[in-house]
């Protein structure tokens, strides 16, 4: 991955010979790129999170209700092992979902304060080399944003298995 360089970077200076014959290359499909996939990370951020509050509320209910049958049995009034387990992987499918949601800094912008001191920075190619600089900017937050989504990612599968088990282990119970 490139680095902004030249003037952007806050280096050099400008060559007169070469700043008024060089064109300006276009970085405007490389920025629209970077956009659009900071974008689609935003959304699939969003969703995973919804995925798990989702999860939480099966969970929840599933607790609740089989848990509730479970208990009004008249020939088992004291709680079962299984019933247990399964309140122990709804207590873990709370402190999961919590992690997953709790809040953390995550770009998918980028400061204008940084954008206007690329441009007052570098007089040529204006234009061209902020988008430029601005894609690669993109770029390393939605690697470094990617990061975090995996983790997430994870945490949304132990949710689903931790559901699973806890329906396994509620199920169970109440057939026993």
């Amino acid at each position: 991955m490139r680095e902004p360089v030249g003037m952007a970077a806050g280096k050099g200076t400008i060559n007169p010979t070469t700043a008024t014959t060089a064109a300006p290359r276009d970085y405007t499909l490389a920025l629209e790129e970077a956009r659009r996939t900071l974008d689609h990370q935003r959304d699939d951020l969003k969703a995973l999170r919804d995925r798990a509050v989702a999860i939480l509320g099966i969970a929840s209910i599933s607790a609740s209700v089989a848990g509730g049958l479970s208990t009004t049995k008249s020939d088992h009034s004291e709680v079962s092992a299984w019933a247990f387990a399964a309140g122990i992987c709804l207590a873990l499918v709370i402190a999961v979902t919590l992690i997953i949601s709790w809040p953390r800094k995550v770009v998918f912008n980028q400061n204008s304060a940084t954008i206007i001191k690329w441009i007052e920075l570098d007089k040529p190619n204006t234009t061209s080399n902020v988008q430029r600089n601005l894609a690669i900017f993109m770029q390393k937050q939605y690697d470094h944003n990617a990061l975090l989504l995996e983790w997430i990612l994870r945490g949304v599968r132990v949710d689903i298995a931790l559901l699973a088990a806890q329906l396994g282990l509620l199920g169970v119970d109440l057939w026993r």
